[in-house]
């Protein structure tokens, strides 16, 4: 089976990007990069997600940082990628404070993909650099993909960035 792989990120989470890029050379992988002009209309990020880069995308890995749950792009990202009955992985980068515990904290992950994760349809994993695990995970996710009753995209499509401002933020 070859996997054509999406891969959802946000840009300060860019290095990861980088370096899965580099690790899995193998991999049939495309992002979404961005200049500042392109942040300009709504409509133009949409066009780019839906027509040139989830099209023919078997699975799409999100990399999960510690930002990440806030941004509206992910969401339409993941959006996307359930329209396409894309297999759905979400992968805990090193820079979120529950990399290291037992349990991941899914509240604090894209509620699209915790919405997937709890009905059976995707999976979450730590980041790995192993290229076995990767690939075991990928053809794992695409057989759970078949049962495309358990996708769940019912939830409204993010509209805004989301910011919790307040003593502490650190929204931006």
């Amino acid at each position: 089976m070859k996997s054509n792989i999406f891969l959802s990120y946000y840009h300060e989470d860019k290095e990861y990007s980088d370096k899965f890029q580099e690790l899995f050379q193998n991999l049939n992988t495309k992002t979404i990069r961005l200049t500042n002009n392109d942040y300009s209309s709504d409509e133009y990020i949409s066009n780019i997600i839906n027509e040139n880069n989830i099209t023919n995308t078997t699975t799409t890995i999100v990399l999960v940082g510690p930002k990440t749950y806030k941004r509206k792009h992910i969401d339409w990202d993941i959006y996307a990628a359930l329209k396409q009955k894309s297999s759905l992985i979400g992968i805990c980068l090193p820079n979120r404070n529950d990399y290291r515990l037992n349990n991941l904290i899914l509240e604090t992950y894209p509620p699209r993909l915790h919405d997937n994760v709890t009905s059976g349809y995707a999976t979450i994993i730590k980041w790995t650099e192993n290229p076995e695990k990767i690939d075991n995970i990928i053809k794992r996710s695409y057989i759970k993909s078949e049962d495309t009753n358990l996708i769940n995209n019912r939830r409204k499509l993010q509209s805004k960035d989301h910011h919790f401002c307040g003593v502490g933020c650190d929204c931006h």
